[in-house]
């Protein structure tokens, strides 16, 4: 079984140095041979001023092993700047939604990323940068980024990403429990016709009823 990847349209500007973290994380050697079974975005990291002048993204990530599981840091988009923005995720609260506009930016050559806001399941809003209504809005399903960058943000987009469903198989405490109570009834099975052959054995060996004699026979 195979995961199910869907790349949104990468909105913004053309410069910049293409990044992927989708890619980063499957050709990293932790996950090599193993399957990844969730990744969550587990931490933003921003540096936030009149545009989007850096981002990094971070990632949990489960895989079939259960007992596995990684925080992962992604591509660092831009150079810095501005006001530092940190958010932590945990299960409580998970992004639900990202928005962003882009734009022209002062002496840049072509559009940048000047704002991103991603909407939580606890209905907050987290946002870095600024817009005007002449800025292009956008939206992005929640999922991996991937995107381009120099000095700003460039241009972002994200991969939807969709996990089959793996068989659960049951815990050892589980299987010890069904294994317990498989001997408990192979044991009431074997009482039982123990019970019943000494019951039958006990018929075969005592008196035989005498019969009664019919009028017949005098």
């Amino acid at each position: 079984m195979s995961i199910t990847i869907k790349p949104s349209q990468k909105f913004g500007g053309n410069g910049g140095i293409n990044l992927d973290d989708f890619s980063l994380i499957i050709n990293d050697q932790s996950f090599s041979g193993i399957a990844i079974t969730k990744i969550l975005v587990r931490k933003i990291e921003a540096h936030c001023e009149n545009i989007v002048a850096f981002i990094q993204f971070t990632y949990y990530i489960e895989t079939i092993k259960g007992s596995s599981a990684y925080e992962f840091s992604g591509n660092k988009y831009g150079k810095g700047g501005g006001d530092t923005l940190i958010k932590y995720f945990t299960y409580d609260e998970q992004v639900t939604g990202i928005s962003g506009r882009y734009g022209p930016y002062a002496n840049t050559s072509s559009n940048v990323i000047l704002n991103l806001e991603f909407y939580t399941s606890k209905n907050n809003t987290i946002s870095c940068g600024k817009y005007s209504s002449l800025d292009t809005p956008f939206t992005l399903p929640v999922g991996v980024f991937y995107g381009s960058s120099d000095d700003y943000l460039n241009s972002i987009g994200s991969y939807e990403i969709s996990f089959p469903s793996f068989p659960s198989f049951p815990s050892q405490s589980t299987v010890i429990a069904l294994s317990c109570t498989t001997g408990i009834l192979g044991f009431c099975f074997l009482v039982a016709i123990g019970i019943f052959l000494w019951k039958k054995f006990r018929s075969l060996k005592g008196p035989k009823p005498i019969p009664t004699p019919s009028s017949s026979n005098y």
